[in-house]
């Protein structure tokens, strides 16, 4: 069985070199033992995810789109029919390759398997929880 979620990420965060499309905001880091109050520059991506037993699949990044379609629709009903409307239609045809697909690129794979091992050992060998992709890079970007 898939699920389908949507979730906001914020992979690119910098406390130095920034953009005019970064957001900003203020956070308390130690700073030679002491905490301080200093600039976060940040991008804020909404994530589109398939969601399996087995693996999860990013289907489409967008940055603030979502934020902003959110911020204006005036219910959950019209922002469901927001998401279905900028989604590709798939006969079952369609649907079944595209499953086939994104089961193959699973950590299982003969490609994926020696990638996701070497890196989970690299950041925390310890970790059995971490069993999909997609936790693996929350892993190595320090997000869990």
């Amino acid at each position: 069985m898939h699920a389908f979620a949507i979730d906001g990420w914020e992979p690119i965060i910098s406390y130095h070199r920034h953009c005019d499309q970064f957001l900003a905001r203020h956070v308390r880091v130690e700073s030679g033992g002491e905490l301080v109050e200093v600039e976060q520059y940040f991008h804020r991506y909404v994530v589109e995810m398939l969601l399996d037993e087995r693996f999860d699949m990013a289907l489409d990044i967008e940055p603030l789109v979502f934020e902003q379609a959110v911020r204006t629709l005036p219910d959950e009903e019209a922002l469901l029919a927001w998401v279905a409307s900028r989604m590709k239609p798939m006969d079952d045809h369609e649907k079944s390759d595209f499953n086939a697909k994104l089961e193959r690129l699973g950590m299982d794979s003969p490609r994926m398997r020696p990638y996701f091992v070497r890196t989970l050992h690299e950041v925390d060998p310890a970790r059995t929880d971490v069993t999909t992709t997609m936790r693996l890079v929350d892993l190595y970007e320090g997000r869990i």
